[in-house]
C-alpha cells in the first residue's frame, strides 16, 4: 500500500515519464528502489519552410503542443499528423515534414524544430456538381469565380462559397445551402476535383403593399 501511494505521489509531481519499483532483500531488511525517467517539457516550438497558406501561427495552432506541458513522443506524432492535415487542406498534398528535437538537460526543456518542404500546391482539375437550383451548372461555377487550374486553398473555397450563397440569397433563396469541398487528390497530375453541393430551397417572394393617405 505504501509503495502504491509513493508511486501516485511521484506521478502526481509531473516530473517523471516512467516509474517502476523493485524490491531487494538486504541484511538490514527490504530495500525498495524507484527507477524513474525524468520528463522533458515543451519549450520552443517552431515551424520553418512554410509556403503561406498556412501561416506559421496557423501551423503552430494545428500542432496543439502547449508550452510547459510534458513532452511526449506520442503527442508529437499526433501533432505532426494534424499539421499534415492542415497542409493538405491548403493544397499541399506533397509536403514533406521532418523534425529535430533539442533537449536542454539543465532545465529539462525540449525544443522542437519542424521543417516543411511544401512542394507544389494542388490545382483544381474538374467540377462535380450536385446542383439543386434552377440555374445551369455553368452558371453556378461562373458565379463561384473558381476556374480550372486555380490553386487550391481554404480561403479560395471559402470565398467561393460566400459568393454563391450571396447570389442565391439575392435571387430570393434565403435558405440556400452551399458546400464546396475538394475530392480525392491525384498525385500523378497534382489536381483535385471540386465537389459543389448546392440546395437553393424554396424561393421567397416579397410583396410590397403601399398605402395611400389623404
Amino acid at each position: 500500500a505504501k509503495e502504491r501511494d509513493a508511486l501516485r505521489q511521484l506521478y502526481r509531481t509531473g516530473d517523471y515519464a516512467d516509474i517502476r519499483a523493485t524490491a531487494e532483500s538486504t541484511p538490514q531488511g527490504l530495500r525498495l528502489d524507484f527507477h524513474v525517467r525524468r520528463n522533458y517539457f515543451n519549450n520552443a516550438i517552431r515551424v520553418e519552410g512554410l509556403k503561406d497558406p498556412p501561416s506559421e501561427p496557423a501551423a503552430l495552432a494545428s500542432l496543439r503542443l502547449g508550452l510547459g506541458e510534458p513532452f511526449r513522443e506520442s503527442a508529437l506524432q499526433e501533432a505532426i499528423e494534424r499539421l499534415k492535415e492542415t497542409l493538405h487542406n491548403e493544397g499541399l498534398y506533397q509536403a514533406q515534414v521532418t523534425w529535430k528535437l533539442t533537449p536542454q538537460e539543465g532545465t529539462r526543456q525540449m525544443d522542437v524544430m519542424i521543417t516543411v518542404v511544401p512542394g507544389p500546391r494542388a490545382l483544381v482539375g474538374s467540377f462535380v456538381l450536385q446542383n439543386k437550383t434552377p440555374y445551369p451548372d455553368e452558371e453556378v461555377i461562373h458565379r463561384s469565380k473558381i476556374k480550372l487550374k486555380n490553386q487550391l486553398t481554404t480561403a479560395r473555397l471559402g470565398k467561393a462559397t460566400e459568393r454563391l450563397k450571396k447570389y442565391l440569397v439575392n435571387q430570393g433563396y434565403l435558405g440556400a445551402a452551399v458546400l464546396i469541398t475538394p475530392g480525392p487528390y491525384d498525385p500523378q497530375t497534382n489536381v483535385v476535383p471540386l465537389k459543389y453541393e448546392i440546395n437553393a430551397g424554396p424561393r421567397v417572394s416579397i410583396e410590397i403593399v403601399g398605402a395611400h393617405l389623404s
